[in-house]
């Protein structure tokens, strides 16, 4: 199973959206960047129908897992979350 982290962190003057390494947008605020993320999450997994995720990097700088999608691509279910991982970026 191939599943995918969307990443969102503060990046110079605005926050940057990365599946990866790979950069996949600039936004001005937060809400923004994590509404590109959320969006770029559940097209990643309508495309491959492999679990999706959203993580976000804290001021701390903890990342927080804050959304999943998994399921059948028709069928997917989109759950809020809040808890934190240890992964890297």
């Amino acid at each position: 199973m191939e599943r995918a982290l969307i990443s969102v962190e503060q990046f110079d003057s605005g926050w940057q959206v990365r599946l990866g390494r790979l950069p996949m947008g600039m936004h001005d605020d937060r809400e923004a960047a994590l509404s590109a993320a959320n969006e770029l999450a559940c097209d990643r997994h309508a495309a491959t129908g492999f679990p999706a995720g959203v993580k976000v990097r804290m001021r701390c700088g903890t990342w927080v897992l804050t959304r999943v999608i998994e399921g059948e691509a028709e069928g997917a279910t989109l759950r809020p979350l809040s808890f934190c991982i240890t992964a890297t970026p």
